[in-house]
């Protein structure tokens, strides 16, 4: 028979034991570890998405280096350059001497369409002098010296809304560089349509390269 001290069985058992619980312990804390960087990896991204979605459905920085941007809002909604054909999300710009206007004309057109609900915006203006940075123009009816501007919502109906001696509006020409052919600024105004009912755009700004 063999007598095993009871010092060294208690040794034996417990120091297992511990081992054991000391060695889940650490898988325990391995697993855990891994999965908050899991949940940390996931919020990151998801708020990385959010953060992109955010930018953009909202207006576009004020720039003047020609980004090709425009945005305002109408009636408080958003409204950007969006689906079209030829030019996708970006704006249309035209400016240059025109004989047959007699005047220098800057034209802006801006397309958003989304499934087959079209929407339009046109910016207009002609002068006898020329485009340059810091001019303010009166945005009202299609006269020389004067802005103009269109909204045209092609939903259950094609509702034209235009800019008229009373539903007045304003241009701001924040940059103007002829050499990198940029325009940069900003506008707002109202219009209607012919049953005189009204749309608010606000807080235009656009930064473009013409042609």
């Amino acid at each position: 028979m063999i007598v095993i001290p009871y010092s060294k069985m208690r040794m034996a058992i417990f120091g297992t034991f511990s081992k054991k619980v000391c060695n889940d312990d650490s898988l325990y804390l391995t697993v855990n570890t891994q999965m908050k960087y899991s949940i940390i990896i996931v919020i990151a991204i998801s708020l990385m998405i959010v953060s992109s979605s955010c930018k953009k459905d909202r207006l576009p920085e004020p720039t003047q280096t020609g980004r090709n941007t425009f945005g305002c809002l109408i009636n408080g909604v958003l409204f950007k350059p969006k689906g079209s054909v030829l030019k996708g999300s970006m704006p249309d710009a035209q400016y240059g001497y025109r004989p047959f206007e007699a005047g220098f004309t800057l034209e802006i057109d801006v397309e958003n369409k989304v499934d087959d609900h079209l929407k339009t915006m046109h910016l207009y203006y002609t002068s006898e002098v020329e485009l340059k940075s810091g001019m303010t123009i009166p945005i009202n009816s299609r006269t020389m010296e004067a802005g103009f501007a269109s909204y045209t919502d092609y939903a259950d109906h094609r509702w034209v809304y235009n800019t008229t001696e009373q539903a007045k509006g304003e241009l701001k020409i924040l940059h103007f560089d002829k050499v990198n052919r940029i325009v940069s600024g900003t506008f707002w105004f109202d219009a209607v349509n012919k049953e005189l009912s009204k749309v608010e755009v606000r807080e235009g700004r656009f930064d473009i390269k013409y042609y």
